[in-house]
């Protein structure tokens, strides 16, 4: 949402107004006070008690091992170098079903490459 008039003018003020204290509308008001209150309640994920798991096994100097089938490895390879709890493996196993024989090996960021085909 924009309150811009005119964005060929160079000179024009373009000054967002909206969620602004000074912004007297009720509605505004009532969003920015749900955002204050949802700031003091964190949502309880999976993924953060995943990574709480995680965290102390790390902190008891336990080694953790992902095994992950991508079932594309190709396509996955970025959101897996980038995953919040991947990261968080000390040793990570890819399995790969549907990578045909004569495809070249995909490397991952951060993990050293060791590669075996099964024929």
């Amino acid at each position: 949402m924009s309150r811009v008039r005119n964005i060929t003018d160079k000179d024009a003020t373009f000054i967002f107004k909206h969620g602004r204290d000074a912004n007297d509308s009720q509605t505004t008001q009532d969003v920015h006070n749900e955002y204050v209150r949802l700031r003091g309640h964190a949502l309880q994920t999976i993924t953060k008690k995943a990574v709480k798991f995680c965290d102390d096994i790390n902190n008891a100097g336990q080694t953790i091992v992902t095994d992950f089938n991508s079932q594309s490895l190709s396509a996955d390879s970025m959101d897996i170098e980038t995953d919040t709890l991947i990261h968080r493996s000390d040793y990570l196993v890819l399995t790969e079903t549907w990578m045909p024989n004569n495809c070249d090996p995909v490397p991952v960021n951060y993990y050293e490459y060791v590669f075996r085909q099964n024929n």
